[in-house]
């Protein structure tokens, strides 16, 4: 699966079967926020979802952005892959 960051859409993506998958975010001076975690129902299930939110978490340390969870997935992903916590707080005393 390839993963691309569309800036002009705020968002990470994959096309899978000719479908669309999207973490969208919010780009802050220190932070990305992410919004919502989108995977159409046709290409679901499949772990496409927890690798855009890999990606996202990966840019975000790349950039030294803290992460904001906003979407629920993310939430979810956060409890169960408890290494990615640390990234909540990057950049702050």
């Amino acid at each position: 699966m390839t993963i691309t960051h569309n800036p002009e859409q705020n968002r990470f993506e994959t096309v899978v079967e000719g479908e669309t998958a999207h973490v969208d975010y919010i780009l802050h001076d220190d932070s990305i926020a992410l919004t919502h975690t989108i995977v159409p129902d046709k290409i679901g299930r499949r772990g496409i979802a927890t690798e855009l939110v890999k990606y996202a978490f990966e840019y975000a340390k790349e950039h030294g952005l803290a992460v904001k969870p906003y979407c629920s997935f993310v939430v979810a992903f956060l409890n169960k892959h408890e290494s990615y916590q640390e990234q909540l707080k990057l950049n702050r005393p």
